[in-house]
Order: C-alpha cells, then sequence, then structure tokens
C-alpha cells in the first residue's frame, strides 16, 4: 500500500510538471514591432522586412502597449 501510494505521488507529480511545461511554451510567442508602428508582425512580415528598427516583444506585452495584429501576416 505504502508503495502504491509513492508510485500514485511520483506519477502526479511528472502529470502536473509536464502540464506546466507546455502551458508555458504554449503563452510565449514572440512578435516584433517597428518604432513607428502601431501593428505587431510574424519574423517573416513582408511589411516589416524592410524596416530598420525592428524589435522583438512578446505577443501579450504588445496587446498591453496597444499594438494590434498585423492583417496581412496574421501574427
Amino acid at each position: 500500500m505504502k508503495n502504491k501510494s509513492k508510485k500514485l505521488t511520483v506519477l502526479f507529480l511528472l502529470v502536473i510538471i509536464i502540464a506546466t511545461t507546455i502551458c508555458a511554451q504554449a503563452t510565449i510567442k514572440t512578435v516584433y514591432i517597428t518604432n513607428s508602428g502601431t501593428k505587431f508582425h510574424t519574423e517573416n512580415c513582408g511589411l516589416i522586412s524592410r524596416a530598420k528598427n525592428v524589435t522583438p516583444i512578446e505577443e501579450s506585452e504588445a496587446l498591453k502597449k496597444g499594438y494590434k495584429p498585423c492583417s496581412r501576416c496574421k501574427p
């Protein structure tokens, strides 16, 4: 009985660790903004390919700062 309880505890902890890792990976998304723009873009967006000052930023932070998704690359 004691051994079964330990196995269940270890299994539970592994499930929590895996779920936390998956959630963390899914929520962090890097997008790109320019100094003069109001939109955020994917890395390969043609609208920022010629821009000089492109800054990587987390999507959630870009949204907090008032940036909107680009309608062309649809990040």
